[in-house]
């Protein structure tokens, strides 16, 4: 799976989106570390040191793990930043005077490992890289391959290039590494979504294959593997009080979540504010509709399959 070359000035602006999250990832870091504070570069920088030449890899933020025991720390830091959190779960943070953008995780998607495990296990696989002039903590090989495969299981074909991720991970790592991988995805708790994430590409079942792991399907995977994006409170990985807590916020989000999510002109205009309560109730039912019918095609394509491997 390869990607398009972009335009010059496509390719400029994806340049000036990733330099300003290296520079929100080295102000992070350099904060955590004079106060003595522990965190992982999960993905953005991390993903692109590993895989891409300088520059061919864009992204808008970055992804930062935590143990629990630290979080409020590395929050309180983030405040000093003048980051500010949004729905859902407080997990995504934005600085307004600059659009930077930080993820908080407190586990992987697919990961069933609780975080005192997931953290031991990961930490263990550290290894530092450059970002914008500062050592940063971020994984080694075989970690880096468990946080791709399991963001494509995550996102499938609704976010393209974490599929291009994976391609790059299977064509530039070799066996022995992916083994310890699988070893690593065990450890917490997430084989599952790493046979899913890995049964999102060609590539990837015949890798699974090498592994001797059976490839894996579900109608959710099949349904991102598609491209069709999934309300966030059906994740799997959701527990059902956060499931809960997710469907409350989106019904009670507030002005400033909604200018933050959907349009910033919310925050100053009444009537664009209306507007967007109107096409979210517009919407809602166009959206299931077409979700429950993705659905059903999905569950037709996945018997079909069990009945003729």
């Amino acid at each position: 799976m390869e990607q398009a070359v972009p335009p010059p000035h496509a390719r400029a602006a994806g340049l000036a989106l990733s330099f300003r999250a290296d520079l929100a990832t080295a102000e992070l870091f350099d904060r955590l570390a004079a106060g003595g504070h522990d965190a992982l570069l999960l993905r953005g920088p991390a993903i692109a040191d590993r895989l891409y030449a300088p520059g061919d890899r864009v992204y808008g933020d970055c992804d930062v793990l935590v143990p629990d025991e630290m979080r409020p720390e590395l929050e309180a830091v983030l405040g000093e930043l003048e980051f500010a959190t949004y729905i859902p779960l407080g997990e995504h943070w934005r600085r307004q005077r600059d659009g930077a953008e930080i993820d908080v995780h407190d586990s992987i998607f697919g990961a069933r490992a609780p975080n005192r495990t997931l953290w031991r296990a990961l930490a263990a696989h550290r290894q530092t890289i450059e970002v914008a002039g500062t050592t940063v903590p971020a994984l080694d090989l075989e970690a880096t391959c468990i946080v791709i495969a399991l963001h494509a299981a995550h996102h499938g074909a609704v976010v393209p290039h974490t599929l291009v991720d994976l391609e790059r991970a299977l064509a530039h790592f070799d066996e022995q590494v992916w083994r310890g991988a699988v070893a690593l995805a065990a450890e917490i708790d997430a084989t599952l979504a790493f046979r899913q994430g890995l049964s999102m590409t060609r590539a990837g079942v015949e890798r699974l294959h090498e592994l001797e792991l059976s490839p894996s399907v579900s109608i959710r995977s099949t349904l991102r593997r598609r491209g069709l994006t999934l309300p966030y409170y059906l994740t799997e990985g959701l527990s059902p009080r956060e499931r809960l807590s997710v469907i409350g916020q989106r019904l009670t989000a507030t002005r400033t979540e909604i200018a933050t999510v959907f349009d910033r002109r919310a925050a100053r205009s009444r009537r664009v504010l209306f507007a967007i309560h109107v096409q979210r109730v517009v919407r809602l039912p166009v959206r299931i509709g077409r979700l429950g019918l993705a659905s059903w095609r999905a569950h037709r394509e996945l018997s079909a399959s069990r009945r003729d491997p």
